[in-house]
């Protein structure tokens, strides 16, 4: 009995891989030389990833997501008098692990963290002169959301925060400080 023990437990066990779709909203926040300023639009995304039921009422999984924002802030003489910076957020590439409890058959609450990685794409102008890059930051997210359906289609809404912490370019601190917040919803299909 002690032996059939555990091949029961996996019997009773299943694992999932998932595909699917966020649209929400997307407040980023940037932070330098004693300014902030946030603003917020649409961000919008796509993830998929592979979830086990450790029993019941748990599950666990991993997941990936690459997605996009219309976000973009502007703010004149940030450095020196006359000057411009806009700064806009680009594509956003997130791994992280997922723990879920199911609270009812098909409802189940979940949180989420994992690394983020942001391009932050920026342009800065002063005296007719304009300069045009991106960087990439590394960062991390954590979140929680809500879960709903027992079938292979299931429904989703989430908010999660990610902070970049200090923007880099060439190795070298900017002394911006990059952050977001987001409220998703969104569906996906487990094969």
């Amino acid at each position: 009995a002690f032996l059939a023990t555990p091949v029961l437990a996996n019997e009773t066990s299943s694992t999932r891989v998932y595909a699917g779709v966020l649209a929400g909203y997307d407040s980023a926040e940037l932070e330098a030389f004693g300014q902030s300023g946030d603003k917020g639009n649409v961000a919008y995304a796509i993830f998929g990833g592979v979830e086990h039921d450790i029993s019941d009422v748990v599950v666990f999984g991993a997941e990936a997501e690459l997605g996009d924002s219309e976000v973009s802030i502007a703010a004149n003489d940030a450095i020196y008098y006359g000057d411009r910076v806009k700064v806009s957020a680009g594509r956003d590439i997130y791994a992280g692990i997922k723990i879920g409890f199911r609270v009812a058959p098909p409802v189940t609450i979940y949180a989420k963290g994992g690394y983020t990685n942001v391009q932050i794409r920026g342009s800065y102008s002063i005296d007719s002169e304009t300069y045009r890059g991106h960087v990439n930051n590394d960062g991390y997210r954590i979140g929680a959301g809500v879960e709903y359906g027992t079938g292979p289609i299931r429904f989703l809404a989430e908010y999660r925060f990610s902070d970049y912490g200090s923007v880099k370019v060439d190795g070298i601190n900017t002394g911006i400080e990059a952050r977001r917040s987001q409220v998703m919803a969104g569906v996906k299909y487990a094969f």
